[in-house]
């Protein structure tokens, strides 16, 4: 009971720590910290739309070559590949268009 709980506050402690220090060090050689973080921001798209997307393309073309049964209970018209990459390409042309608006656009910094 208490065990636990001090062992996921000190978790939590921690990934706050190691999530704080990728800022400070940018900060050491970046003037404004607000471009930092619209950069940084761009990975949401990758985080939130291509990786998942490629672990399930990757997942069920691997579970198809150990001969695995792909389908489950939760199968429905969004759990097929074609709407995978459909997803991942989006997140691609997402990131890839705010990375251009980040480098070319007017935003005033």
């Amino acid at each position: 009971g208490d065990r636990v709980a001090e062992v996921k506050r000190r978790t939590s402690i921690l990934f706050r720590l190691l999530s704080s220090i990728p800022p400070i060090i940018g900060s050491l050689f970046v003037k404004r910290l607000g471009v930092l973080t619209d950069y940084a921001g761009t990975l949401g798209f990758v985080i939130a739309l291509c990786f998942p997307a490629l672990l399930f393309i990757y997942s069920q073309r691997k579970a198809y070559c150990k001969r695995i049964r792909r389908d489950t209970f939760y199968k429905t018209f969004l759990t097929t590949e074609y709407c995978a990459t459909g997803l991942f390409v989006m997140g691609a042309i997402l990131t890839f268009l705010v990375l251009m608006a980040l480098l070319f656009g007017d935003i005033d910094y």
